[in-house]
């Protein structure tokens, strides 16, 4: 018991840290892209669906001989943003269960599910919301229109988070039932 006490401390930590150095290394991103102390490279080196399975795509772009490089790159910011905030949330809530579990080693309540619950919810928001976010910030910002959706393992990993909670609320029931029996 003392083994997985000190595991669910480090691991607390370890996701505590994950989520304040991605808000802190966001935050810095923005204050020196806006006081210009990093480029952001250049826009083809961005590509949100390098590693999807699958990609749809429907692209219409008008060339009206402006350059719309730095729009390109405050969308991308934006998203990027947007992507770190989900990120964060997820570090956090995943340092809450191994916080309780250090407090007392109980898995099965009803409160965990909760949270694995949420961190399912914020996966999946992680897998499609920024794609999303993307093609309607061209869309809006640039002319013509733009919708790419990317297929990869972040929206396979949020279905693994979808079964491990189910598995988890059978864990509680079962917990319950053991409880009422003795």
């Amino acid at each position: 018991m003392k083994k997985y006490k000190l595991l669910t401390a480090v691991l607390d930590i370890g996701f505590k840290i994950l989520a304040i150095g991605m808000a802190f290394l966001s935050i810095l991103v923005v204050i020196f892209t806006f006081i210009n102390k990093i480029n952001l490279g250049k826009i083809e080196d961005f590509n949100m669906l390098n590693e999807s399975f699958a990609v749809i795509s429907f692209v219409s772009t008008i060339d009206n001989g402006k350059d719309y490089s730095v729009s390109m790159k405050i969308i991308y910011l934006i998203v990027m943003l947007m992507s770190a905030l989900l990120l964060v949330a997820i570090f956090w809530l995943t340092s809450k269960i191994f916080q309780d579990l250090k407090r007392d080693f109980k898995p099965f309540k009803m409160l965990q599910v909760k949270r694995l619950h949420k961190i399912a919810v914020l996966v999946l928001s992680y897998a499609i919301a920024p794609q999303i976010m993307l093609s309607l910030l061209k869309t809006i910002f640039l002319p013509g229109y733009s919708f790419e959706f990317g297929i990869d393992m972040t929206l396979f990993l949020s279905f693994i988070f979808f079964c491990l909670t189910e598995v988890m609320r059978y864990g509680v029931e079962l917990q319950i039932e053991s409880d009422e029996t003795l």
